[in-house]
């Protein structure tokens, strides 16, 4: 017989010699008092001056919870449980899971409110296991409050809920606690694109910026072609949009020429083709690196500068090069070689940090 199981059955005994004591000796009530509601008031507000009188609280207010007839009551003595900070609440926190039906009025509520008490009582094992719950509430609760919690434990079991989970705010909900736990590293790239898409809807500064120092694409394309930073001016969240805007665009452009006559060019200034020019926008533009024009533009204002020149590379030599001029940045190599000749002019365009 486990404790919960011990504690109802002291509860029923309670509860019939309170009956008995109650026949012996009723007050009269006020006639006016009629509503469910305003009896769980006078109630709760009996509980609340009694409470430094009560031994245990904990018990009392399982007790309660046991027999709450209303589901607002049963939400706020939920809630109540996780402030007292006691872990004989939640096997009685747990089993508001299952006690509760989809259809009963409340549901949502009741079940949200546990969860968020589990967080508060720091219940990792309670809240990894409730990951698989068959309820989406109680999976999207438990996922968010994981990651408050901030426990490595639930990495697994949260990429996993990423992977697998059929509801979109519940894998929502899982992406976040894992970049909340560090482990947005582990993460696909389209998996942080889809997160800061969600995030800048939201307007969540933190994790938008998490998001990006972790490699997310502040020009991701998500449904009907939005990007986070349109996502963000649709839903009047101007701080984010500042914070894209700071982030996407090119930063930096170097060419790499490539040429076995490299001596005799020596270090002249050397510019590819007018024409490639609109081809790389167009290119970077069509893989979501920047908006249509960013590049044309940046050509415009800043030009060519400070070509290198190196004989002819292989694929290895060339991608070293390339991060040895661009070591912190994220960039993209768009590579040409010219008609009736051997040069190939790498243009290396960095964007963010």
């Amino acid at each position: 017989m486990n404790w919960l199981t011990r504690l109802f059955l002291k509860s029923k005994k309670v509860a019939a010699t309170a009956s008995h004591s109650e026949s012996e000796s009723k007050k009269p009530m006020e006639e006016n008092i009629s509503t469910d509601k305003m009896q769980h008031d006078i109630k709760q507000n009996s509980d609340l001056k009694n409470q430094d009188k009560n031994p245990d609280v904990v018990e009392q207010t399982i007790f309660n919870l046991m027999h709450a007839s209303v589901w607002y009551e049963k939400e706020e003595l939920a809630e109540k449980l996780g402030s007292l900070g006691d872990s004989r609440a939640i096997d009685a926190l747990v089993c508001l899971f299952d006690t509760t039906e989809d259809n009963d009025n409340g549901a949502w509520e009741i079940r949200y409110a546990a969860c968020t008490s589990l967080g508060k009582l720091r219940a990792v094992d309670a809240l990894i296991k409730a990951l698989k719950h068959r309820s989406t509430t109680v999976a999207y609760g438990a996922a968010e409050n994981l990651g408050n919690i901030g426990d490595i434990r639930a990495i697994a079991s949260l990429k996993s809920v990423v992977e697998t989970h059929t509801d979109h705010d519940v894998r929502d909900a899982a992406k976040k606690a894992l970049y909340q736990l560090g482990a947005s590293s582990e993460m696909s790239q389209s998996q942080l694109d889809e997160s800061l898409l969600q995030a800048a809807s939201e307007g969540d500064i933190e994790n938008v910026k998490i998001l990006l120092d972790k490699g997310a694409n502040p020009n991701a394309r998500g449904l009907f072609d939005s990007t986070p930073l349109t996502n963000a001016l649709a839903n009047g969240h101007t701080t984010v949009a500042q914070i894209l805007r700071d982030r996407l665009g090119v930063k930096g452009v170097r060419i790499i020429v490539e040429s076995n006559l490299a001596s005799m060019l020596g270090s002249g200034i050397i510019t590819p083709p007018e024409t490639m020019v609109s081809s790389i926008d167009r290119e970077l533009a069509d893989g979501n690196w920047i908006q249509h024009g960013d590049f044309i533009d940046y050509i415009q204002k800043n030009g060519f500068v400070s070509p290198v020149i190196c004989d002819c590379l292989s694929d290895d030599e060339r991608l070293k090069l390339i991060e040895s001029q661009f070591p912190d940045d994220r960039w993209a190599c768009c590579g040409r070689i010219t008609e009736g000749s051997m040069t190939r002019y790498n243009v290396v365009v960095a964007f963010w940090k």
